[in-house]
């Protein structure tokens, strides 16, 4: 995938939240790190969206996912607690944080 790509995606991500990205340039990425990096960006756009530190937002998921606010701690916890793996679980946990799961 070309920067030019990339920076589109990263647009588009964040256009469909109502943010806007300001965007540097970086070394040309494999699909699967773009991947990784267009998914990361949705998830921060979901926080901005919701007004919501990250540190908040794993305590509200934790809570959602385990039914104790402390049980994950970690962005990485969560992650892992969605069962998927990959961009998926970003995607996973940006679904929780709206509400749609």
């Amino acid at each position: 995938m070309r920067k030019g790509a990339i920076s589109d995606a990263f647009k588009n991500a964040a256009g469909r939240t109502g943010l806007g990205l300001d965007l540097k340039q970086t070394e040309d990425l494999s699909p699967a790190e773009a991947a990784h990096e267009e998914a990361e960006a949705r998830w921060k756009a979901a926080l901005k969206v919701a007004q919501m530190p990250e540190a908040v937002a794993i305590r509200k998921l934790s809570e959602v996912m385990t039914g104790e606010a402390g049980a994950l701690t970690t962005i990485d916890d969560l992650l892992t607690a969605t069962g998927v793996v990959g961009p998926a679980a970003f995607d996973a946990l940006v679904e929780k944080l709206e509400g749609k799961k």
